[in-house]
């Protein structure tokens, strides 16, 4: 065995000087310490410079060795010390207590010399390997946490860099998709929106590469938790297939949604994520089949027992495209992987959307994902996943469980005999098992000519059919005899139409008139059919929006809003402008958040949009000032809606905890822009002006009284010197009831005067000596009112130049009001509230 250094320190405790001696000469060759008693041997170990050893003695007056022992034991810094009893004590139960309480050795008197020191060097020996163990592992883990800390800041720094990339791609991304919303809205011909529609489809295929990258970064980060919360499973099945079918109809591929009646409408869980994965598959499905169809099927497991408490949906997503070899089955839910190389030239796409799936699946209770498949025989998606039972809500938030609002029961069609014509085996199941599921007798045909002969039978044995569901291409397919087929006396109402989504809003249109019926899209929703057929049977107005198209136009809003726009990027700033004045919104926009507190100030808006990431002032310091405002003046609390191209669900978070009331990530649709702010819309009032109704807000300063209600308010125009005292008179003026806008010189007024878009019901401005073309302007605004024979706008003139506080009327009957400075508050808000009040 190795010499070990002569200078490790050995504490040698015992209360027996002839003891002491002894050892102090067998282990000469160490460097060695005495301790007579318990308390001295602690005060040593916890010294400095502690001994690698202790040779313990066991009976001790006032403190035993082994009450030493113990305490040594439990210290941090002297529990690592080898302990080496050294007693006369030969019992086998005082050896066992000294190694139960922590000793690496027990040795017994008389001493011999050579035991102890063979066992003195074994156990420094083996201390000497554990020491040097411990500073390995210290240096690995050092390196470790390093290694850790660098690959979380490169976690941070990609997370960081993602957004960032992600926020700069969709700002303009969002001028793109949204501009060419706009222009598909207006007139075009065939190919001009042929053209369009291939931009607006590369916009989006772009955006979904860019939510991929992204979902996959924040499941690697572990930034994506689960929600469990009640949805509506049907609409939400329904919702996600209804979002990717205008792609398989594009490409003639049909698409079918079976959802098993027997599935709780409610159910508790992340709708969001659901929803993702059953779009990522649908997707998946139609990129990667050229013809036929892609069904769509969503039923309890029934290998799993259902507990009544929650249930394990079992989801399908089958296509009849290209397939995948079984080689392939392993790998195909790995990240940027698809089946061949070559389906990424030809069909497009990143690869990732399989493998987010799989993360989310996972994620879930009991989720499992898998396929079938076999190289050009099509593929069959499974996922799995358990979500508790939930209650129908009584009082729908948000408008999510509209379409059975109304529904109180199953057997909501009995009695009603419905035909069908559909030459889809499949729709045909998924049809009959619905209208069965309310009640209804269904009757079905394949074909035109079983259509006609089971019309003729039932009018032969006296049993009409209620309602004929047919498909559109079957009824084309009967174009020669329509008029037999509508006035058949077989039926007792016209025809439903089951139509793709694609056809032409003019060309199903024509038919529609021909046969006197109406349209449902297909894949047909459960709950809308159920309404559609119950107010067709009892002739009720049905709602045109029932009726399919492949665009369908942005509808005039009958209560616009004021809304101001707060964005710093131009290209925002139009495209929110345009949509939001398309429909018949007035907006103003401020260009940062500064901006948009100064108009504030004197403006009235029923709805704020702001973008969150500004210079200046950013979005958020903006809405906590703007809320501090309201509470501190009373003023009604403008509704605030963030936009933002940022997309992690922490933004949100923090933009709905600060005191926004929405979230609109870009880029945006048009429809969803307009969908957002839609119930602000429909909470809008609609009153006659001069007729203010109970719930009108007054606001009441100086003895006189203004209705405000948000559409009947006054607009002021402003010429004011902006290196004038601008900021006194925009104070006076603050919390009046009217809307303002203010320019800073007189060829700014002209303008707005004369382009046409607003109209003024007060023009307030300033008679200055060093623009004498603030004077002149009076004389072209009358001259120009005299020529259009238009009404003369009232104008208050403000001048440094009269007497005290008087005013000159130019002649009868002119609107016309000069003020003297100094300026009376009272007098010039008396003034204002006259001359509007007069119109």
């Amino acid at each position: 065995m190795a010499k070990l250094p002569s200078k490790s320190r050995i504490l040698i405790v015992d209360d027996q000087k002839i003891n002491i001696d002894i050892l102090k000469n067998i282990l000469s060759d160490f460097d060695r310490r005495i301790a007579l008693n318990g308390a001295q041997a602690l005060k040593i170990a916890m010294s400095d410079l502690p001994p690698d050893l202790i040779l313990l003695d066991i009976m001790m007056p006032d403190m035993d060795g082994y009450e030493v022992c113990r305490r040594l034991k439990e210290n941090k810094k002297t529990r690592n010390i080898p302990v080496i009893f050294v007693t006369a004590k030969k019992e086998v139960t005082d050896e066992q207590l000294g190694f139960d309480l922590g000793a690496v050795d027990y040795v017994t008197k008389p001493i011999n010399p050579s035991i102890i020191i063979r066992r003195v060097q074994i156990q420094l020996e083996l201390k000497k390997y554990r020491d040097h163990l411990e500073d390995l592992v210290q240096i690995r883990t050092a390196e470790l946490e390093a290694s850790l800390d660098a690959a979380e800041a490169g976690n941070r720094a990609k997370s960081e860099f993602l957004a960032s990339m992600s926020h700069e791609i969709r700002t303009p991304m969002n001028a793109v998709i949204g501009m060419t919303d706009l222009v598909l809205d207006s007139q075009l011909n065939q190919q001009q929106r042929c053209n369009l529609m291939i931009v607006q489809q590369s916009a989006i295929s772009l955006m979904e590469m860019i939510n991929g990258i992204l979902d996959l970064s924040k499941l690697d980060a572990g930034h994506i938790c689960l929600e469990h919360i009640p949805f509506d499973s049907v609409g939400q099945i329904e919702n996600a297939c209804e979002t990717v079918v205008l792609k398989a109809h594009q490409k003639s591929i049909e698409m079918y949604v079976r959802i098993s009646p027997d599935i709780p409408t409610t159910l508790i869980g992340d709708p969001l994520r659901f929803k993702q994965i059953l779009i990522n598959l649908i997707n998946n499905a139609i990129k990667f089949t050229l013809r036929g169809y892609v069904f769509v099927r969503v039923e309890l497991d029934d290998d799993v027992g259902n507990d009544g408490e929650s249930v394990l949906l079992r989801v399908a997503v089958e296509d009849t495209g290209i397939g995948i070899p079984a080689d392939k089955h392993d790998i195909i839910f790995e990240r940027f992987t698809q089946a061949d190389g070559s389906t990424t030239r030809k069909y497009g796409g990143t690869g990732l959307g399989l493998s987010i799936c799989h993360h989310l699946v996972n994620m879930m209770d009991d989720g499992k994902i898998w396929l079938e498949s076999e190289e050009g025989e099509g593929s069959i998606f499974h996922f799995t996943a358990r979500f508790k039972v939930g209650q129908r809500a009584q009082h729908v938030i948000g408008g999510i469980l509209e379409e059975r609002s109304s529904v109180v029961g199953t057997k909501e069609l009995n009695g009603v005999h419905i035909l069908i014509g559909d030459p889809s085996p499949i729709n045909h199941e998924i049809i009959v098992e619905l209208l069965t599921f309310f009640g209804a007798k269904v009757t079905y045909c394949e074909d035109e000519i079983s259509l006609l002969t089971v019309l003729d039978t039932s009018v032969a044995t006296g049993n009409q059919f209620d309602c004929l569901l047919i498909d559109y291409h079957l009824l084309l397919n009967q174009i020669q005899n329509l008029p037999n087929l509508v006035n058949h006396s077989g039926l007792k109402r016209s025809p439903i139409v089951m139509t793709p989504i694609n056809i032409a809003r003019e060309k199903l249109q024509v038919v529609l008139q021909l046969v006197q019926g109406i349209s449902i899209s297909t894949p047909i929703r459960r709950f809308q059919l159920l309404k559609l057929v119950k107010r067709h049977l009892s002739g009720q107005y049905v709602d045109p929006n029932l009726v399919s198209g492949s665009h369908k136009p942005m509808q005039i809003v009958t209560t616009p809003l004021k809304i101001l726009l707060v964005d710093d990027s131009v290209n925002n700033q139009v495209v929110g402008t345009s949509i939001l004045e398309h429909v018949g919104h007035k907006v103003t926009v401020a260009s940062d958040g500064s901006k948009a507190l100064d108009i504030l100030k004197n403006h009235y808006f029923d709805l704020i949009l702001m973008d969150l990431h500004m210079p200046k002032i950013d979005g958020y310091e903006c809405v906590r000032r703007i809320r501090i405002n309201s509470e501190n003046s009373s003023k009604h609390r403008i509704p605030i809606i963030a936009v933002t191209a940022y997309v992690y669900e922490e933004e949100e978070k923090k933009c709905l905890s600060s005191g926004m009331d929405g979230y609109l990530r870009r880029p945006y649709r048009a429809e969803e822009l307009l969908q957002i702010i839609d119930p602000y819309v429909q909470a809008k009032p609609t009153k006659k002006k001069n007729s203010p109704t109970e719930d009108t807000e007054k606001v009441v300063e100086n003895n006189y009284e203004t209705v405000i209600d948000g559409t009947y308010r006054k607009r002021i125009l402003l010429l004011q010197d902006p290196n004038d005292d601008r900021h006194s008179l925009e104070t006076m003026l603050n919390g009046l009831p009217y809307n303002y806008d203010i320019v800073g010189n007189s060829n700014l007024l002209w303008e707005k005067v004369t382009d046409g878009t607003i109209t003024y019901d007060l023009i307030l401005l300033e008679l200055l000596d060093s623009e004498k073309e603030n004077i002149q302007i009076i004389t072209q605004l009358r001259q120009l009112e005299f020529d259009k024979q238009k009404p003369k706008v009232p104008i208050i003139a403000i001048t440094s130049h009269g007497d005290d506080d008087v005013f000159w009327q130019s002649e009868k009957n002119t609107p016309f009001l000069l003020i003297t400075k100094p300026l009376r508050k009272q007098l010039l808000l008396d003034a204002i509230h006259d001359f509007c009040n007069q119109l």
